[in-house]
């Protein structure tokens, strides 16, 4: 009886420990069919089992163990269905995973059009003319327009708009348009050319001033000079010389003219220069070539004589006429001194002392100032005159005619009277507003155009010579050692430092 008991227990024993722990000695993981055979393997041993212990008729206390086996037999068919599962969720488990990797994301397009010349970035590489993008349902994409040199981004067109970035949320296909618009070419660069790199050593001609280097100026070649010196220190005769430039020195070339009684004025011409030589026996006007050759001379006795941009002159002439009467006349010569108008009356018996200032603007018009002869009469009068003399219109009244009457490159003609600037536009009766590049400047001892006209150079303004462009702008300050108010510029771009006792010449430094 007891080894039948023992048999059984043995027996389902071993049939718990199959059924109970087949899942574990599954011979390979990751197998759901693998794992589920030892797990069915199990299951019919212990069925039958306990279906042998309550089989015999063993005499009494069998139907006890039949029915305790009975238990274990119902116990074990459990355990056999929970193997079922196993076996189910090993397939339900790979079949899951299958299904998912199947599934395709929702994908949108995004398209882009660039209209112009310039870069979409944020979709892919970039985009400079057409593109398209796939993006998953709900991705943000961050999109920036990048103009390219000379160019503008204006905004978004389609799905964004502004001038900013674009940001979008997909849902949906989008699109975008990029508009990119090109702007106007760079102003050129006004100062471009007139300022010198540096300043080179100073060219020292071979002169002796007498203390009274005081006075120069230079034609439209290569580095001609005439040079105002004092003969003698003593006596006081003062003289203008020739000097050219010859293998980087000024050559001394001709003395042009000495006087102890004469003011003596040089102007800068064409291929040449021209003396107004004003004394005690009259006054006339010379004419040299480049290299201190005489080619003309005019007696302009009584006359203001004002130079041509272009070369020539302008010449007012004071004459007495019929009962004490003052006649004005007005004449225009070449740079050989040839007359090329006639004797053109301005004023007859005119009530005016004498002419305080003449100028000649760049179309060849002449503006006179003139003082009254009566000094109870407040101010001066104006004058126009065209290239042949004739009066532009009547005279005007104007309250300061002092000064220099001196041409601009816009066509006016700026009068400098003590340290104000004052602006006359060609034929105006009546100055302009003073322009802030001169009236911020209205200290300066000196300006004269250079470079062939793109700018000028002002003295007293800076530490050294300010270079200006033609509107006034600033191009900076170059250091010139010596600086003063004779310091002068001439036609042919050549700097002229009076320094006492001798000259620092500056041969073409702003041609």
């Amino acid at each position: 009886m007891s080894a039948v008991r023992f048999a059984a227990s043995l027996v389902l024993g071993l049939g718990c420990l199959v059924a109970c722990g087949g899942s574990s000695s599954s011979p390979a993981p990751g197998s759901g069919s693998t794992g589920s055979g030892p797990v069915d393997a199990g299951a019919g041993p212990a069925a039958d089992a306990g279906s042998s212990v309550g089989a015999p008729d063993a005499g009494p206390g069998t139907t006890p163990a039949t029915d305790a086996g009975t238990p274990e037999t119902d116990a074990g068919t459990p355990t056999t269905d929970a193997g079922s599962p196993a076996t189910d969720g090993g397939t339900g488990s790979g079949g899951g995973a299958s299904d998912a990797g199947s599934t395709t994301p929702v994908q949108h397009a995004l398209n882009i059009r660039v209209n112009g010349s310039g870069d979409v970035q944020g979709a892919g590489s970039g985009c400079r003319s057409s593109c398209q993008e796939q993006f998953s349902d709900g991705q943000s994409v961050h999109l920036v327009a990048v103009a390219d040199s000379g160019w503008k981004f204006d905004g978004w067109q389609g799905d964004c708009s502004g001038s900013g970035a674009c940001d979008l949320t997909l849902h949906a296909d989008a699109s975008v348009t990029a508009i990119f618009s090109q702007l106007p070419p760079p102003p050129p660069d006004r100062c471009a050319g007139l300022m010198p790199s540096s300043l080179p050593p100073p060219v020292v001609p071979n002169l002796t001033c007498n203390g009274d280097c005081i006075a120069g100026t230079s034609d439209d070649g290569t580095g001609n000079f005439a040079l105002r010196w004092r003969t003698d220190a003593s006596h006081g005769a003062m003289a203008w010389s020739v000097f050219q430039m010859e293998n980087g020195q000024a050559v001394f070339k001709k003395m042009l003219m000495a006087s102890d009684q004469s003011f003596l004025r040089v102007f800068s011409e064409p291929s040449g220069f021209a003396l107004d030589d004003s004394g005690f026996d009259g006054q006339s006007l010379y004419l040299y070539s480049s290299s201190g050759e005489a080619r003309g001379e005019v007696g302009l006795n009584g006359a203001t004589v004002a130079s041509d941009p272009s070369g020539g002159f302008a010449a007012l002439i004071r004459a007495s006429g019929a009962n004490g009467a003052i006649d004005y006349t007005f004449k225009r010569y070449d740079t050989t001194g040839a007359q090329v108008t006639g004797a053109t009356p301005v004023f007859s018996g005119s009530p005016y002392y004498q002419t305080r200032a003449l100028g000649v603007t760049l179309s060849h018009d002449t503006l006179a100032f003139l003082e009254y002869t009566d000094a109870n009469m407040d101010g001066f009068t104006g004058l126009w005159m065209g290239p042949d003399g004739r009066a532009m219109g009547s005279p005007f009244h104007v309250a300061a005619g002092g000064g220099s009457l001196q041409f601009l490159l816009d066509g006016s003609l700026l009068q400098h009277s003590g340290n104000v600037f004052t602006v006359w536009q060609d034929g105006a009766t009546s100055p302009s507003p003073t322009p802030s590049w001169l009236s911020s400047r209205e200290k300066a001892l000196w300006l004269y155009p250079i470079r062939e006209g793109a700018g000028y150079a002002m003295g007293g303004t800076c530490a050294g010579v300010e270079v200006l462009a033609k509107d006034g702008t600033s191009c900076g300050c170059l250091a010139v050692p010596g600086l003063s108010a004779n310091t002068s510029i001439g036609r042919d771009g050549s700097l002229i430092v009076p320094l006492g006792d001798a000259y620092d010449l500056y041969p073409l430094l702003f041609h």
